[in-house]
Formats: structure tokens, C-alpha cells, sequence
């Protein structure tokens, strides 16, 4: 996968390409966050889904697998928050970064719900607040919600608001 700048039209980064060893079928680019925070995932062909920082000098690329039988994923449009469907459940994960960190936290930050109404090849078309519209195969349009708590808690720790952070994982729980 070759990344360039749209304004500069640049390579990111070293300009080496993302190399993975099996054929990529699907990519998507997280656009929210800061530049240099940001992440791109990408599913297999064998449905395993990775997620790797987009700008990297230096080092070897870091590829991280999250999930596995993935069919389609998205990212928020304005949070790092990440959705897909994996093997007949809807899953989001809120926080993917934290694999770069710890990986035994990523469970901690994973919801899932029942899939099986998208039935058997959905695609995720967009992902916008806490809305995310799915196209089953016989081209209906199906909407569901996720909780909007996370993309607040994203929001007050982007712009440093700990005392806000703080009472809302209070309020939560």
C-alpha cells in the first residue's frame, strides 16, 4: 500500500510502501485525530483484519492484528473509532490505538452486538457520529447506533478537557 499526501502529493512517511504477505482486500483510513496519530486498516484475504500507523520514519512497519473473519469495516468520521463485522456480530472497537500499547487492553475497549440480521455479505457504507448505515446483500439499507459515550471521551481528551473526561466515565461507570 502506497500512502501520499493529497495537498503535497508526497509520500508519507520513509515513502516504502506498507507491505503485508497476503493479498489486501479492503483498506480503510481512519480521518480523524491528528495527523501523526493517524492509522490505516486493512482486511485480508484471509478476513484478518490489521491496523498500522500511517506515518512512519525509520522503522519497520507495524502491521497489528485485531480481528479475524472480518467482511467490512469503517471509521468514524471524526474519532478513531473503528467498526466492522466479524464473523456474524457487529463490532466496534473504540479505542484500536491501544494495541500499539498493550494488547490485553484491546478487549476492554471492543463492543459487540448480534450481526446475523445483515445477513450473509453486508457493507459497511459510512460510519458518521454514532450512526452506522449497512448494505445487506439484497441492497437494503439497515441503520444502527453505538453508544456516543466513547466519541465524547475522545473529544475531551483531544482538546485536554480531564475534568470533563473524568465526570463522564463517573457518570457512565
Amino acid at each position: 500500500i502506497y500512502l501520499f499526501d493529497a495537498l503535497s502529493g508526497k509520500p508519507v512517511g520513509d515513502g516504502k510502501p506498507l507491505a503485508h504477505k497476503i493479498e489486501i482486500v479492503e483498506i480503510a483510513l481512519d480521518q480523524g485525530g491528528q495527523l501523526n496519530e493517524r492509522k490505516i486498516a486493512f482486511i485480508d484475504k484471509n478476513r484478518d483484519l490489521y491496523i498500522s500507523p500511517v506515518r512512519k520514519f525509520g522503522k519497520e512497519q507495524i502491521s497489528i492484528k485485531i480481528g479475524s473473519m472480518v467482511h467490512t469495516l469503517a471509521w468514524n468520521d471524526v474519532s478513531n473509532i473503528l467498526c466492522g463485522i466479524q464473523d456474524n456480530r457487529f463490532t466496534v472497537w473504540y479505542y484500536p490505538n491501544v494495541a500499539f500499547v498493550d494488547k490485553e487492553l484491546l478487549p476492554k475497549t471492543i463492543s459487540e452486538k448480534d450481526g446475523s440480521e445483515y445477513s450473509k455479505s453486508p457493507q459497511i457504507i459510512s460510519f458518521v457520529g454514532n450512526k452506522v448505515t449497512i448494505r445487506k446483500s439484497d441492497g437494503c439499507l439497515v441503520h444502527t447506533n453505538i453508544s456516543s459515550y466513547p466519541a465524547i471521551l475522545h473529544d475531551y481528551s483531544s482538546t485536554a478537557k480531564w475534568n470533563d473526561a473524568l465526570r463522564l466515565c463517573r457518570f457512565v461507570k
